[in-house]
């Protein structure tokens, strides 16, 4: 894999914030947000004919930019699959309605672990 080729991302918003290190880092980068993380959630391509097709009225601009994802030969960076924002949030909602002051409160440092894996499954 050649090293001074751009940087292809794909994903959610977070894929701004890595664009913009990248670039203060001298590194080029090529794609970016195609989306939100809920979004990402639902189906959001297709593969046809060895294309990397978007989905949705949304992304139909971007469609040419990451048609040839697929046959990219440097390196790939996918913020997509977890929705740590929404998973936050969620925690959070929990922590307050139980009344506690933080999540440590409510379950082991264990549990939290297992559960930010299998939400990553």
């Amino acid at each position: 894999m050649a090293t001074d080729r751009p940087v292809f991302l794909l994903g959610d918003s977070n894929a701004v914030a890595i664009g913009l290190a990248a670039r203060a880092a001298g590194r080029p980068i090529q794609g970016g947000p195609i989306g939100t993380g809920l979004d990402l959630e639902q189906p959001f391509y297709r593969v046809e004919n060895g294309d990397f097709l978007l989905l949705g009225a949304k992304r139909a601009s971007l469609v040419a930019e990451f048609r040839d994802l697929l046959r990219y030969d440097g390196p790939i960076l996918c913020t997509a699959g977890f929705n740590a924002l929404r998973f936050a949030r969620r925690l959070h909602d929990f922590t307050v309605a139980q009344g506690a002051a933080h999540w440590s409160e409510l379950i082991s440092e264990q549990v939290m672990v297992q559960t930010i894996r299998d939400t990553r499954a």
